[in-house]
């Protein structure tokens, strides 16, 4: 990992923070891999999900984030001081994808929201990315499903003490393909699955029907 001593100062006092300032709820911990590496993956409807998945992580994380929007100042300002690999949403930019496979040939964790960005709390259509950087990293997917977070970083600064609820799935094996099938079609549905995985992690009462968009 880059930035060690800023990341590992970060994710001491995220802890502590949450631990005060929120009422939060985490399963499935055994099941985080504690070597190797590794793709870890989630639904994104705040960024609650982004500093519970780091600030709770056995290992530093390297994202994969999206730069074509203007981030909220007090979380922009956290995501630079962590720093991440840029992606511009829409596009395929090979220089990103190769960042975020070194991440894996080193061993390293790579973080990725399948959906491609914050959302409402809706199923939505996963990127093809995901699978695409398992199968060519060979890299396992580590799913985390969580209630929706959209709201809860204003109430835990008014004290308001907000639960938070993160779940973490069973490890899923790197991306395979299957010969005579196009591979754009196999990525689509393997990021589909994995993203399903996701889902399956989240209560019912977290969930809201599937949105179908015609254009993202």
């Amino acid at each position: 990992p880059r930035n060690r001593l800023v990341r590992a100062t970060m994710m001491a006092l995220g802890r502590l923070a949450i631990r005060l300032l929120t009422k939060t709820t985490i399963d499935g911990i055994e099941n985080y891999p504690k070597r190797g590496r590794l793709i870890v993956v989630a639904n994104h409807s705040g960024v609650m999900e982004t500093v519970l998945i780091t600030c709770f992580a056995p290992r530093q994380i390297e994202y994969m984030g999206s730069v074509d929007i203007p981030h909220e100042p007090q979380m922009a300002l956290f995501m630079n001081a962590y720093k991440y690999i840029s992606v511009y949403r829409g596009n395929v930019s090979l220089k990103s994808m190769r960042a975020g496979l070194h991440v894996l040939e080193q061993e390293g964790v790579l973080g990725i929201f399948p959906e491609g960005g914050i959302w409402e709390p809706a199923i939505r259509r996963a990127q093809a990315g995901v699978a695409w950087m398992s199968y060519h990293g060979q890299a396992p997917v580590l799913p985390i499903g969580f209630l929706p977070t959209a709201g809860t970083l204003p109430q835990a600064l008014r004290l308001q003490r907000p639960e938070l609820y993160m779940k973490i799935g069973k490890l899923i094996p790197p991306v395979s393909l299957k010969p005579g099938i196009p591979k754009k079609e196999q990525f689509q549905q393997k990021s589909q699955q994995i993203m399903d995985a996701v889902w399956e992690l989240i209560p019912e009462e977290g969930r809201a029907p599937h949105e179908q968009l015609e254009y993202e």
